[in-house]
C-alpha cells in the first residue's frame, strides 16, 4: 500500500493551526484536528498558507517563553 504525502499534492488545502503556546503548524484539511490546537486560518492553499503566515506570525518565540522573559 502506497501513502501520499499531502505536502505534496498541489490540490490539498491546509488550515493554519495554533494551540495554547501561539505556536503555529499547518495541518491538511482531510485530516481529524489534533488534540490541543485550534484553527487559526480557514483551510487553503499552501502558497497562501505561507502568505498568511508571513503577516500574521510575528516571532518565532512561543508565547510561554515571551511570558518568562517578561518577568
Amino acid at each position: 500500500m502506497q501513502r501520499s504525502d499531502p505536502f505534496d499534492n498541489p490540490q490539498t488545502q491546509f488550515y493554519i493551526l495554533r494551540n495554547l503556546r501561539q505556536q503555529y503548524s499547518l495541518w491538511p484539511d482531510s485530516c481529524p484536528l489534533p488534540e490541543g490546537w485550534t484553527i487559526a486560518s480557514p483551510a487553503q492553499s499552501l502558497a497562501d498558507c505561507h502568505h498568511w503566515l508571513m503577516t500574521h506570525w510575528t516571532t518565532l518565540t512561543p508565547d510561554h517563553y515571551a511570558q518568562i522573559r517578561s518577568f
